[in-house]
């Protein structure tokens, strides 16, 4: 099933944009902004997670309610003055949905002026006014008494450079500070950033454990990856898999995509496709692109789920837009391109189908992706396979010879099929043997099977070449 075309195959993501913050990057000195100069950098003093089904659950929210789950709230800050309490589902920031627990500028890292919350809770939803406070000064005050999250936080501000004074300037020694406090979020990132160093490896695996221990969503998902892709320890799935599991129930969206990986694929789990289906729904509702690719696969084959062409249509737009959790994955918008081109969920719409398709094969490849070169690829060719037939697009046998070459040169055999097509039957071109025989070879070794059978008849005897493809086979 991983091999076939529409559902990405077992590649675990674990590069997007966590669940309590984005991978480290330093800022320049030049960059820094504290409270006492500049803009105020303000926060409601929370932390938050991922609306899992664990926390639905324990929470009695029905499965339409999306959004941050607050997993702390600081004494004394604005949060808690506003009467924002643990459990408490953030909404919505005025007008704007919160989908996610992505996109920490709703809570953090931004000015100081009154912002209007939409919360739900078991009761119903509940709105509140909470006017942020300077974030390095409520976090500095909180730290010193003893509250591990704010040493944290207050670890990452040094780090990025804002709101950092001179006696932070030794942001890993924060970080270590935080961990010994109980922070499991400071524990994650310090393992993430030990982890590159080979000679720190044990180290690195040590506090993602410790993470983990300390219910840190990001440091499951960490810990389950060493494990899965063997890069701290020896692989050993079945360790990762439960891991990626409570990685997911803590409010990961991409634990609950790699959890879904391994029951669809059987790694450290007996196959059940019933289960894949379900973690894959769960991290797609909290942020995961390539979650909802998998999600729409499933619904529109009906694997583990009754079928359902439209609601798979639909996960393959969400799958096709940027989230602050994950960028937009390209199999998924290919998947989308496909159901417009040939009316599967949605009304028949190539013309649709060509503008997804050209926007995929422009994209650059995104690093949190998951194949996205071979994805764009595959973009490129398919939207030349409807040049070379004209459906959405006017004919155009040399636009059409070009894209079908930029997919085969960047490794997708469909296109190398197309464009020894073109030269085998003179579409536009001039007929050329040699050309084509080396087009279908290179879709061969691509794995398609009719460009094989042209080259075992000795090519360039070409006669009898089949046509253009308008869409892909599967394989």
């Amino acid at each position: 099933m991983g091999k076939t075309p529409g559902l990405i195959a077992v590649a675990l993501a674990v590069t997007a944009a966590a669940v309590l913050g984005v991978t480290l990057v330093r800022r320049a000195a030049d960059d820094r902004v504290g409270e006492d100069s500049g803009p105020c950098r303000g926060t409601v003093g929370i932390e938050v997670t991922g609306l899992s089904q664990a926390w639905r659950s324990r929470l009695g929210l029905a499965d339409e309610v999306l959004g941050a789950v607050v997993t702390e709230v600081l004494p004394r800050s604005p949060a808690a003055k506003a009467g924002l309490r643990v459990g408490d589902v953030i909404s919505a920031v005025g007008a704007t949905p919160v989908t996610n627990a992505c996109a920490g500028g709703f809570w953090s890292g931004r000015g100081c002026e009154p912002i209007d919350l939409v919360v739900h809770r078991s009761s119903g939803p509940v709105r509140l006014s909470v006017a942020p406070a300077p974030e390095a000064l409520l976090y500095r005050q909180a730290c010193r008494s003893g509250v591990p999250s704010a040493c944290y936080r207050l670890a990452r501000i040094s780090w990025s450079g804002s709101g950092a004074s001179p006696d932070e300037e030794r942001p890993l020694e924060l970080f270590e500070d935080a961990c010994r406090r109980g922070s499991g979020a400071a524990c994650a990132a310090l393992g993430e950033v030990l982890g590159p160093d080979a000679a720190r490896g044990q180290e690195a695996l040590s506090l993602l454990e410790r993470a983990c221990g300390l219910q840190d969503a990001r440091g499951c998902l960490l810990l389950a990856s060493a494990f899965a892709m063997g890069t701290l320890a020896s692989r050993d799935d079945a360790t990762a898999a439960p891991l990626y599991e409570k990685s997911c129930d803590l409010g990961s969206a991409l634990g609950c995509y790699n959890a879904g990986l391994m029951f669809n694929e059987g790694r450290g789990v007996p196959m059940d496709h019933r289960r894949a289906f379900r973690a894959y729904a769960e991290g797609c509702s909290m942020g995961s692109t390539t979650a909802c690719t998998d999600e729409g696969f499933m619904r529109e084959w009906g694997r583990g789920v009754e079928q359902d062409p439209a609601l798979a249509a639909d996960r393959y737009r969400r799958a096709c837009q940027d989230t602050a959790c994950q960028s937009a994955n390209l199999l998924g918008c290919v998947n989308l391109g496909r159901a417009h081109r040939d009316g599967i969920g949605v009304a028949r719409d190539p013309a649709r189908a060509a503008e997804i398709f050209r926007a995929a094969c422009d994209r650059a490849p995104a690093p949190d992706d998951v194949a996205p070169a071979g994805q764009r690829a595959r973009a490129c060719s398919l939207l030349g396979a409807l040049y070379l037939v004209g459906q959405g697009v006017d004919t155009d046998p040399v636009q059409g010879l070009a894209l079908s070459k930029r997919g085969c040169n960047e490794g997708d055999g469909f296109g190398c099929y197309n464009a020894g097509v073109v030269f085998a039957r003179g579409l536009g071109v001039g007929p050329d043997d040699d050309m084509a025989a080396g087009f279908f070879r290179r879709a061969c070794e691509g794995g398609d099977e009719e460009a094989c059978t042209y080259v075992l008849r000795k090519l360039p005897s070409l006669v009898g070449v089949g046509e253009v493809r308008a869409g892909d086979r599967p394989r």
